[in-house]
């Protein structure tokens, strides 16, 4: 995917300098992952967003006008659906705490063409994998809107489905400045990310049942998808999970004890997904660290079914979110 939408040159010159192959496969594998939390499985995977973040990027346009695609590039912008990465964003203010109050030398060469190599480039190639994503759900959700409504302003169903972006995916501008302070605080940082889990797992089952619940048929369906997703989303690796025991001939009590031996502090062990090596020896994947919804699981699955179902809804769905 990060091939397609910034070439083959740029990928490796951009890994090349700050992020590691790991940490961008992971944000490309987190972006993927809101998109099927919404029940989009490759609909929010879109060339259009492939040649827009190209041109911002690189200033490479293609065959594409480079007027058009700057003026694109400014719409999803003033949209509020694109430039809203919370972990870049996160970054980039703890940057600016740690350069406060910094010698005049390391002020240059902040703003020195080394500087924007070392510091700005990279960040934009972070910000665009998570841009790619959000543009194509905004372009999903937009398709379907004009589908349920074709009479409906434009403009109207522009800002309806960049909302229902920044409600279902992760948003650092909604989020509140007291979370974005507490980077500074000694126990942690980047501690936006799971309360910005927390907030559009919320979103993506209100915005579902009100879909569920909605007269028009495609939105109904398009609910009914958002549900699925979100549901497959939080049983995906607990699922891989358990077809890795089965395919390595584990009893109940062999899982328990690899969990137990596997787990340290920041792990409780679950979800580990076993294979086995050349060499014969048995390794493992720990999950835990890929499934961007693993702090919301818990209590989402509690009551997935009965929305499903179309019985929460209204007040009821609110206080039950609450």
């Amino acid at each position: 995917i990060a091939r397609a939408y910034i070439g083959q040159k740029g990928l490796t010159q951009a890994l090349k300098t700050t992020y590691s192959h790991v940490t961008h496969a992971r944000n490309v594998l987190g972006g993927y992952q809101f998109g099927l939390a919404n029940g989009r499985l490759f609909s929010h995977v879109s060339s259009d967003a492939a040649s827009v973040l190209r041109n911002k990027v690189f200033n490479k346009s293609g065959r594409v006008n480079k007027k058009e695609l700057d003026e694109a590039y400014e719409e999803y912008l003033g949209l509020g659906v694109i430039n809203t990465s919370v972990n870049v964003n996160q970054f980039r203010d703890m940057l600016e705490t740690g350069f406060r109050g910094s010698s005049p030398k390391i002020d240059k060469l902040k703003n020195s063409a080394v500087g924007d190599l070392v510091l700005g480039k990279p960040n934009e190639i972070y910000m665009a994998s998570d841009d790619f994503f959000k543009i194509g759900a905004y372009e999903a959700e937009l398709k379907t809107l004009i589908e349920a409504s074709p009479d409906a302003d434009r403009m109207m169903l522009k800002r309806e489905a960049a909302k229902i972006v920044s409600n279902t995916m992760p948003n650092y501008d909604l989020i509140p400045k007291g979370l974005k302070a507490m980077r500074a605080m000694p126990f942690g940082n980047f501690v936006a990310f799971p309360a910005e889990i927390t907030r559009t797992s919320l979103m993506i089952m209100k915005q579902a049942a009100n879909e569920i619940s909605s007269s028009s048929s495609i939105i109904r369906k398009r609910g009914l998808q958002r549900a699925a997703g979100f549901a497959t989303t939080l049983s995906g690796f607990s699922l891989a999970a358990n077809a890795s025991y089965d395919y390595m001939g584990f009893s109940d009590e062999e899982v328990e004890a690899r969990r137990v031996l596997n787990s340290g502090a920041f792990s409780d062990g679950y979800n580990l997904t076993y294979f086995r090596m050349e060499n014969g020896k048995v390794g493992f994947i720990n999950t835990q660290y890929l499934d961007s919804y693993q702090s919301f699981k818990a209590p989402a699955q509690t009551f997935l079914k009965e929305m499903i179902d179309g019985k929460l809804k209204g007040k009821e769905l609110d206080e039950r979110l609450m």
